[in-house]
């Protein structure tokens, strides 16, 4: 049976919002044409619901399958790999991020240190802070946590008290 694309795009999107990954994932493969928001909310869907490895699978699959990542895409993955701490499959995204010009990209940046931090890797998560052109205040909380929770206070509050005089 095939799924029309409009209303496939909203099925998968509700079933995921409503943590029904199984039912979700039935429409996405009954689905002969996918888009970018589709593999999106598969992905997210996936990471938000603690099932990183099948985020990962999925991001895997759209890959072979020639569709390019944007944002949204690379921060669910990122955050996938910061909840099972793999570092290695992390920085290969990492490396997808720059090849494809979304490092710097403020959401893809924040979801770099964040997993960067889980995978205990602060330096990594701070190299990456400090290449960004832009920051908002997730960016500078999720660094200043990075710090913190790695046992590095002062340097967490070296950067508090350098984010009150940049924002």
């Amino acid at each position: 049976m095939k799924v029309n694309f409009f209303i496939g795009s909203s099925l998968i999107g509700m079933y995921a919002k409503c943590g029904d990954l199984v039912s979700s994932r039935k429409v996405f493969d009954k689905m002969t044409k996918k888009n970018l928001v589709t593999w999106n909310s598969m992905i997210t869907g996936y990471a938000q619901s603690g099932l990183s490895h099948e985020a990962i699978s999925i991001f895997n699959i759209m890959k072979e399958e020639g569709v390019k990542a944007n944002n949204i895409t690379l921060s669910g993955v990122l955050s996938a790999c910061a909840s099972l701490g793999a570092l290695d499959i992390g920085k290969s995204v990492d490396e997808y991020a720059l090849k494809n010009g979304l490092q710097k990209d403020i959401y893809v940046a924040t979801a770099l240190i964040d997993m960067y931090d889980k995978c205990r890797n602060v330096d990594h998560a701070f190299q990456v802070f400090e290449n960004m052109p832009f920051k908002n205040i997730v960016t500078w909380n999720a660094m200043i946590s990075a710090f913190a929770f790695n046992g590095r206070a002062k340097e967490a509050i070296l950067l508090f008290n350098r984010m009150s005089v940049f924002t």
